[in-house]
C-alpha cells in the first residue's frame, strides 16, 4: 500500500473512532477500537498500550501519535489485513456471536451463531453434529472456545475468505 493511501487508511480509522470528534482518541474509544479489529485487550494491556502510544503523556492520543504506532507496531498486521471487506465481515460476525464480549466465542454460542446459518430455532440432529464439528476444527488450541484469529483461520482453510 502506497505511503499516502496507508497513512488515509489509519486517519479513517482512527476518526471513525474519534466518537466526540475532538481529534483525539481516549481510552475507551482505543478499546473499542482494538475489540473491534480483533483484538481483545484486557484493561491492562489497554492501559499500556495506550501509555506506550500517547507519547506526550496528556490521556489522550492523537492522530500523529496514532500513526506513528500503527506503522511500528508488528502487531498490526492483523489490522490491516482486516481492511478487506471478507475481514471485516467476518469481525463483525464474530462480534455479533460473541455475545458475551469476552473475546471468545464458547459452544453455546456458537450454536447460536450456527441456528442462524440454518434459520432455525433448533438444530436437528444432523445439523448440530455438523456445527459440533466445525466446533472442533475451529478451536485449533484446544481451548474449548474460539478465539478471532481461531475464527479467521477456520474460515480461510474453509475457502470462505
Amino acid at each position: 500500500m502506497a505511503a499516502n493511501a496507508t497513512r488515509e487508511f489509519v486517519f479513517q480509522l482512527f476518526s471513525a473512532y474519534d466518537a466526540d470528534r475532538n481529534n483525539t482518541i481516549n481510552r475507551e474509544e482505543f478499546s473499542s477500537l482494538c475489540y473491534d479489529l480483533g483484538h481483545n485487550l484486557s484493561a491492562a494491556q489497554i492501559a499500556i498500550a495506550f501509555t506506550e502510544i500517547d507519547r506526550d503523556g496528556n490521556n489522550e492520543i492523537d492522530f500523529n501519535e496514532f500513526f506513528t504506532w500503527w506503522r511500528g507496531n508488528s502487531k498490526i498486521e492483523f489490522f490491516q489485513q482486516a481492511k478487506t471487506e471478507a475481514y471485516k465481515a467476518a469481525i463483525e460476525l464474530f462480534k455479533k456471536f460473541d455475545i458475551d464480549r469476552s473475546g471468545s466465542i464458547d459452544k453455546k454460542e456458537w450454536i447460536v451463531l450456527w441456528k442462524e446459518l440454518f434459520n432455525c430455532e433448533k438444530l436437528n440432529r444432523s445439523e448440530f453434529e455438523f456445527a459440533k464439528q466445525n466446533f472442533f476444527e475451529a478451536d485449533r488450541d484446544n481451548s474449548g472456545t474460539i478465539e478471532l484469529k481461531e475464527y479467521i483461520n477456520w474460515l480461510t482453510s474453509m475457502n470462505v475468505i
